[in-house]
């Protein structure tokens, strides 16, 4: 999917859940289709009220600097988690030509002590529905997260027919987190068919739902958010 609008609000709002934010982590190297114009009007104090997002965990110097960009320039997801105060952060993907930090199969077993336990955010940009082992991918994705930690899931869910070799329903992400001791936090669905909309005066709307009706769901196009946190060490 790439980085979008949707994507600043959930990862925004749910890192709030953290107690530090040393790294952080993708699992798959988001593509950025968010510009400067479009970034400034989510991260506006009308709509961080709106969200309900505390300017107090964003990176007051960069957001100021942000507020002055004029152009439509490009964010690179790498300077949004500097935005939201991360000291660090590594992508991990299988592809060598997507050029990641790591270039990992996260679904052999035979991963060394580098990833255990050091991320205190994962974004899993929709990479895990590619895995030929989405169980496996979990399983590394868990042993990567520190206690405390925040696992972010975009899962391309219903209208995206062609997209990987699995999409997954929020029960698939429930019973998993809950047999492996991690707190479900967060869910709610993006929608794409209209998920940015033209409304009065020129203003734009962000299109997500915690809560749709089925009728909605069946209708549009849309992707799944699920996120947990990580309270205690798999046993």
């Amino acid at each position: 999917m790439g980085f979008l609008l949707n994507d600043v609000i959930v990862l925004a709002k749910n890192a709030e859940h953290l107690v530090a934010r040393d790294h952080f982590y993708s699992l798959g190297k988001p593509t950025s289709h968010v510009n400067s114009r479009d970034l400034k009007f989510v991260l506006s104090k009308y709509n961080l009220k709106k969200f309900n997002i505390s300017e107090e965990y964003l990176n007051k110097a960069m957001l100021s600097d942000l507020r002055k960009l004029k152009k439509k320039y490009i964010i690179s997801f790498e300077y949004f988690t500097k935005l939201l105060n991360f000291k660090k952060f590594s992508s991990i993907d299988i592809d060598p030509q997507e050029e990641p930090t790591f270039c990992v199969d996260v679904t052999k077993k035979n991963v060394n002590n580098d990833f255990i336990s050091k991320a205190d955010m994962i974004y899993d940009t929709g990479s895990l529905g590619y895995t030929n082992d989405p169980i496996a991918g979990l399983n590394f994705l868990i042993s990567l997260l520190k206690v405390n930690g925040i696992i972010v899931h975009q899962s391309s869910h219903n209208g995206f027919i062609k997209t990987g070799y699995f999409q997954f329903n929020i029960q698939f992400f429930l019973d998993y987190y809950k047999k492996n001791n991690l707190k479900t936090i967060f869910t709610c669905f993006g929608f794409f068919s209209g998920w940015l909309k033209k409304i009065s005066m020129g203003k734009w709307k962000i299109d997500i739902d915690e809560n749709p009706n089925l009728n909605r769901i069946k209708k549009e196009k849309n992707c799944l958010y699920f996120v947990a946190k990580k309270v205690i060490n798999k046993k």
